[in-house]
């Protein structure tokens, strides 16, 4: 198994050195140009897998080596096109799918991505998800502020959960089925919350994932019984509606229009 790996790219800007901290903590700082090396820093990484154009290599590889292995963090550079036409887009994705072989978890920083970029690495991240059954690590973006001394890499986590939120959303307003994959998802933000010690503690939500998922189960298997009382069990939860729809637009913002409609 291969552990704490990152992908990264190169674009071809003038980077400029600043002090880089994980969002939420300024005290740790880490001095550089590119933030792939201040995440391999600041997040443990041993190995980064830079992805690079012809112009990008050209301008920047040398620096960038030489600082990771500075670090003792290990680069392994792959060659990509600018992504102008559809197959040189393709040719990317097939690039940052095949740097996954093998791996359990990946992380990846778009914060010096070339051009569309971005919007492939999302669609692959859902896809190393949900076919390859591949953990994410951490989604970071390093905002670079010419007029600060220090600039915060943030986690941006949270877009790959609006996804999967409106991926089971939309599945159930359209099939009526609430799936474990759902519900486990539901838990998983429900512990986040608490563990995180946000300033809503989720109280309901859980219980009425779990309602849903046990009305989806018997409507399947068709059981007309088990039908009736989970329904109960539901209309008695959504009578909380004010912290129901307080809880999801907090932690669920897809999940609350489901509330609402």
């Amino acid at each position: 198994m291969v552990g704490n790996v990152l992908i990264s790219f190169l674009g071809v800007g003038d980077y400029k050195v600043t002090k880089y901290f994980m969002n939420g903590d300024d005290e740790k700082v880490f001095s550089t140009k590119y933030a792939p090396i201040a995440i391999a820093n600041l997040a443990n990484i041993e190995k980064i897998i830079l992805l690079v154009t012809k112009e990008s290599r050209n301008k920047h590889f040398e620096q960038f080596k030489k600082e990771a292995n500075d670090l003792c963090v290990k680069v392994e550079d792959r060659d990509i096109p600018e992504g102008l036409t559809e197959n040189e887009r393709w040719e990317i994705w097939d690039k940052v799918i095949d740097c996954t072989e093998s791996m359990n978890q990946i992380s990846f920083d778009i914060t010096h991505s070339y051009r569309l970029i971005p919007f492939y690495v999302f669609l692959t991240i859902e896809f190393l998800r949900n076919i390859r059954g591949i953990d994410l690590g951490g989604l970071y973006y390093g905002l670079y502020d010419k007029d600060k001394e220090k600039s915060p890499i943030i986690n941006l986590g949270e877009v790959l959960d609006i996804l999967s939120w409106i991926n089971f959303s939309g599945f159930f307003v359209k099939t009526g089925i609430f799936s474990k994959d759902a519900r486990d998802f539901v838990r998983k933000i429900h512990a986040g919350a608490y563990r995180n010690n946000s300033s809503i503690k989720p109280k309901i939500l859980q219980t009425i994932a779990g309602n849903f998922e046990s009305i989806s189960s018997s409507l399947n298997l068709a059981q007309d019984i088990n039908i009736n009382k989970y329904t109960d069990d539901l209309l008695k939860n959504l009578e909380k509606e004010d912290d129901l729809i307080k809880e999801a637009n907090y932690l669920a913002k897809p999940f609350e229009k489901i509330f609402k409609s």
